[in-house]
């Protein structure tokens, strides 16, 4: 598995991204509240790796399925 901490480019939340070859899974902070507590974004799906971003009010997410190789 891999670890990634990162910031939203409009710096709205910090975030950090797990995963390995064929799943992954996104964890918020809001960057206002630091030492709030993290949010999972969507659960992790066999075989799906996803990456999320924020601007403007809303979520932006890059999905990759796996399962058809």
């Amino acid at each position: 598995f891999n670890v990634h901490l990162g910031k939203m480019r409009d710096n709205s939340f910090i975030k950090i991204s797990c995963g390995s070859f064929t799943t992954s899974d996104v964890r918020l902070i809001d960057a206002s509240k630091p030492t709030s507590s993290l949010i999972l974004f969507a659960p992790r799906i066999q075989d799906t790796e996803y990456n999320v971003d924020h601007h403007t009010n809303h979520f932006y997410v890059q999905e990759k399925d796996n399962a058809h190789k």
